[in-house]
């Protein structure tokens, strides 16, 4: 029986290694697998270390009629107006109130972002916790003495966890489409999730982008007129554009920029926000089973496993390879942001 255990468990492994392979469209880690607990170990990310100061009488939020709490939080997380880039296709669960007239706003920093729709009552958040991943937060936009950051795990990660955009785990996505002229993404046009290795052609589809970059082209800034060819956007009108006034109200965001630098980052972290937290998901799940089987087997407590050993360094591979921009997508002009 023994032997027939350690059979089983080395194949098991294998699979995951094999599955390994490519994190990209994986399998999707279980949450309550119990070397993760997503919903039930306590949170120790920026949003709810916040969220115990304000509890506790330590910072105060501030409101303002034109943001709510929106520059208070971002004070109080660290995050710079400077990061600003802006989104105006429907693929928001606030899809109803965003258009290319009134874009949602992003902001981030290495460890939290929040989003943030004009005329809507809520503000949106994705912070990283150092074992648990992205959690996701709303704040209600209602002046209260102690505002307080609710989870939305079910709400959220319908599409924030996905085996191949987020890599399996509750993650972070950049998304490229070809919108209508009301936001709306043609659907049957395709989609693209972009990060650090994807053409500068297929970024930042629905999104405002200000900045140069030559003669190197994106689907950015433009809308399409014709559904029955989407792939036909705007064209030339929303390259090396570094003025939005003509698009929508500037003066009604915190900043009239959706930086190209900024959005050139938001996508390598968002990718790399999703690595970390899969190798630390693999790291803890292999340690967790190993652990069990040292112990029902009489093995030394710090046994490690040839193929438990692959896999945590299957992971970490790619982790690496992504941190030293390997296929980072060739760039032919210099690049030049706004903000």
């Amino acid at each position: 029986m023994r032997n027939r255990f350690k059979v089983f468990l080395a194949l098991s492994l294998a699979v995951a290694t094999a599955a390994l392979a490519d994190l990209a469209g994986s399998y999707v880690v279980p949450l309550d697998d119990e070397a993760i607990r997503y919903a039930t170990r306590p949170a120790d990310d920026p949003v709810e270390r916040l969220n115990k100061k304000i509890a506790r009488g330590e910072v105060k939020l501030e409101f303002d009629d034109a943001h709510g709490y929106l520059r208070s939080v971002m004070r109080a997380l660290e995050i710079p107006v400077e990061s600003q880039v802006l989104v105006f296709s429907k693929t928001s669960f606030q899809a109803a109130v965003i258009s290319p007239a009134w874009p949602r706003a992003l902001y981030f920093n290495d460890s939290t972002a929040v989003g943030s729709v004009h005329s809507s009552d809520l503000l949106e958040f994705a912070s990283v916790d150092p074992k648990l991943g992205v959690i996701f937060y709303t704040l209600d936009q209602k002046k209260v003495a102690k505002p307080h950051f609710d989870r939305r795990d079910a709400a959220c990660l319908q599409c924030h966890d996905s085996g191949g955009p987020t890599l399996g785990v509750p993650g972070l996505m950049v998304r490229s489409v070809y919108p209508d002229a009301s936001g709306m993404p043609v659907f049957q046009a395709g989609d693209f999730f972009t990060d650090q290795r994807s053409p500068l052609k297929e970024r930042w589809g629905g999104w405002y982008v200000t900045g140069t970059h030559g003669k190197m082209t994106h689907m950015g800034n433009a809308v399409a007129r014709d559904r029955d060819n989407p792939e036909k956007l705007e064209g030339a009108a929303g390259l090396n554009v570094t003025d939005l006034t003509n698009k929508f109200d500037t003066g009604a965001y915190l900043t009239p920029h959706s930086d190209i630098v900024a959005l050139m980052t938001l996508e390598h972290q968002a990718r790399m926000t999703n690595l970390i937290t899969r190798v630390g998901y693999e790291t803890a799940i292999t340690m967790e089973g190993q652990a069990a089987f040292n112990k029902a087997y009489h093995q030394p407590a710090d046994e490690l496993s040839e193929v438990a050993r692959h896999r945590i360094d299957s992971a970490v591979e790619q982790l690496v390879e992504y941190m030293l921009f390997l296929d980072e997508a060739k760039l032919d002009a210099p690049i030049k942001g706004t903000a």
